[in-house]
């Protein structure tokens, strides 16, 4: 979901930026992944961006331990609980 993954694990609870998250659209012909964080109050644009290039580029390379998996599914869960 939106909440949870690696932007969230990675950015938001290390509280490199306020909020991160993603969400896919779909289209019968095409479609898009998008990203979004909120930046902290002095951080520029280009930061948080080079930031979350950095992530997509990680899930890209397929570089995410089982430590990481087991961290997102917690947080998934903690979330539910909510």
């Amino acid at each position: 979901n939106s909440r949870s993954g690696l932007l969230n694990l990675e950015l938001e609870l290390t509280q490199q930026v306020q909020d991160a998250g993603s969400w896919t659209s779909h289209f019968n012909e095409a479609g898009y992944f998008a990203v979004k964080a909120t930046l902290q109050q002095g951080q520029e644009h280009q930061q948080v961006e080079q930031m979350l290039l950095a992530v997509i580029a990680k899930l890209r390379a397929g570089e995410i331990t089982q430590a990481e998996i087991d961290a997102i599914k917690l947080h998934e869960d903690m979330g539910d609980k909510r």
